[in-house]
């Protein structure tokens, strides 16, 4: 029997939810050791990345870690009318607000950073497979955004976020790095 991804998000969710606080921070820090090593990391001037929330894996230390290295930081703005991503600067973690479903986005009076400029964008999932496909979490907007985006890719995850096999559709753009503990 196949899950549909519905149900495969449903059960990540819980599995990401049950995840103790203790080994949440021991894989955590894992995935982000070898995050900060790869060549992608370094040689990015400009890193392109949704700051998390809930039980996704956190990402403001990236964030943080990406100002220390002096990258420029460019999180994702939600405009639902298009369902389209807008990426702008932010100069610290403080630069953004709750708004649409709860994210956290900067708000559109901070500039603007155009997609062929993202030098490493790291796109959130769920579940992913080990060719770089993924589950996100629903609204469809990275695989948009990813249609016409030229640079480097990569997913951060907990291994048991990586399955065999999961549903895939014709619009779906694999990531080109997939990031685990």
């Amino acid at each position: 029997m196949t899950l549909d991804k519905k149900d495969l998000r449903k059960n990540m969710l819980q599995q990401m939810k049950d995840l103790s606080a203790d080994d949440r921070i021991c894989l955590t820090e894992r995935v982000y050791e070898r995050l900060f090593q790869t060549d992608e990391w370094r040689n990015a001037q400009t890193v392109g990345l949704t700051v998390s929330t809930g039980s996704e894996l956190e990402t403001r230390p990236v964030i943080e870690r990406a100002f220390q290295d002096g990258k420029t930081v460019a999180v994702p703005r939600c405009i639902p009318s298009q369902k389209v991503l807008v990426f702008h600067e932010i100069k610290d973690i403080t630069d953004v607000k709750p708004s649409f479903f709860n994210l956290l986005e900067p708000p559109e009076s901070l500039p603007v950073i155009h997609k062929d400029d993202i030098d490493l964008l790291i796109v959130p999932g769920l579940i992913f497979d080990p060719a770089g496909y993924r589950i996100g979490f629903g609204g469809g907007y990275y695989d948009r955004f990813l249609t016409d985006y030229r640079n480097m890719t990569a997913a951060l995850s907990f291994r048991f976020q990586v399955m065999d096999q999961i549903p895939r559709e014709s619009h779906d753009i694999p990531v080109k790095k997939l990031i685990t503990d």
